[in-house]
């Protein structure tokens, strides 16, 4: 019996150092994606961006979810970005005025998406059931 709980015990230990090894490699590449990003190499960005939510089993930060958008709207990609920009819309907390007054999405702007992205997060704001969430919520990966 106190063998059969020795055992349970490690299992669980072995379980939670895997997990934050997991979150610490999704740091870290996430942070090179992050540093990409702010010197507007923006593929090499997602490229970072793609290997951290692999390595977090499909989750990342709304805000690194915020920076591909944005990548891929700054590289000519809208039908991306609006992916990624689809994964967002259930946030709450003023994200449709930050949204709109990004310069690196300005671009979307003629998209006829545009306008149905805004009226979307705009009505999830006004929705009770959609809880306020913290833009650094974990989003599940779109693809």
């Amino acid at each position: 019996m106190m063998f059969k709980h020795f055992l349970l015990l490690l299992l669980c230990c072995g379980f939670f150092t895997a997990s934050y090894a997991q979150t610490s490699e999704y740091e870290t590449l996430a942070e090179q994606g992050d540093s990409l990003f702010k010197a507007k190499a923006y593929k090499k960005a997602l490229n970072y961006y793609y290997k951290a939510i692999k390595a977090n089993r499909g989750k990342s930060l709304a805000e690194h979810r915020y920076k591909m958008a944005s990548s891929w709207a700054m590289l000519y990609q809208s039908d991306s970005a609006f992916v990624y920009l689809q994964t967002l819309t259930r946030l709450s907390g003023g994200l449709e005025t930050y949204i709109a007054k990004d310069t690196s999405l300005v671009n979307l702007h003629t998209d006829s998406r545009w306008t149905t992205l805004l009226e979307e997060i705009k009505n999830n704001f006004k929705d009770p059931n959609v809880g306020d969430i913290a833009f650094d919520a974990a989003i599940d990966d779109p693809n």
